[in-house]
């Protein structure tokens, strides 16, 4: 997988926000202090202006508020709870604000682990009457991020995946192959080439049985120092 290359390190926000001029809820997954990304059911093109407001989990912090401007899109699949997300930059933001951010991500460091358990791994997809080539694919103990270009998968794979949110993995590790069942959580799609490659085109899948021997397989994988 390709290193991040952001400016500004993005950190994950557990609350959802209040965008002032999205109708509905729309929810915060991760914020910089040069931006951030928003899962919501009403999406805006490319490069739309827009007003929001975020509530981070910190004590005392006030409502963060900032103009930001549209940058990129992606769209989830019909099983996700959301059409899809935005990356928004910050155009106009207090000084106070940037403040908050940065202790909020400073706050989140500390409480993080030193090392993750995340490998770089070929994985595909099994489906009922089709499967995908091995691809390039991040595994963790949860689930993975298995990448690809659109234009190299038939449209007709890209249809059954959109009618089966539940579908068969199998990775390929070092020494062996695990086949195990996951829930396609949100997919990347139509990414600007200005993002992606910080932002890859692919799936996010969570893994459906964690506590199967398929599953702990990939545990003593991802704990192994080599």
């Amino acid at each position: 997988m390709k290193p991040d290359k952001r400016r500004h390190p993005r950190k994950f926000v557990p609350p959802p926000s209040s965008p002032e001029q999205l109708q509905g809820l729309s929810y915060v997954a991760n914020i910089s202090l040069g931006g951030a990304f928003i899962k919501t059911n009403q999406l805006r093109p490319v490069g739309a202006t827009l007003g929001i407001t975020i509530k981070l989990p910190l004590k005392h912090s006030p409502p963060i508020r900032a103009n930001g401007i549209v940058r990129w899109v992606v769209h989830y699949p019909p099983s996700s709870p959301w059409k899809g997300g935005m990356g928004i930059e910050f155009k106009e933001i207090s000084p106070k604000s940037l403040q908050w951010i940065q202790r909020y991500i400073q706050h989140l460091e500390k409480k993080l682990p030193k090392k993750s358990l995340r490998k770089p791994v070929q994985a595909r997809l099994i489906l009922h009457h089709d499967t995908t080539p091995f691809l390039p694919t991040l595994l963790e103990p949860s689930g993975l991020f298995l990448q690809w270009n659109p234009l190299e998968i038939p449209p007709k794979i890209h249809r059954q995946i959109a009618k089966e949110p539940e579908v068969l993995v199998e990775i390929q590790l070092p020494e062996d192959r695990c086949t195990l069942r996951g829930k396609i959580l949100w997919e990347n799609q139509n990414i600007p080439d200005s993002v992606r490659e910080i932002i890859p085109e692919g799936i996010v899948i969570q893994f459906l049985s964690p506590y199967s021997e398929e599953h702990k397989k990939i545990l003593q994988f991802l704990k192994a120092k080599k």
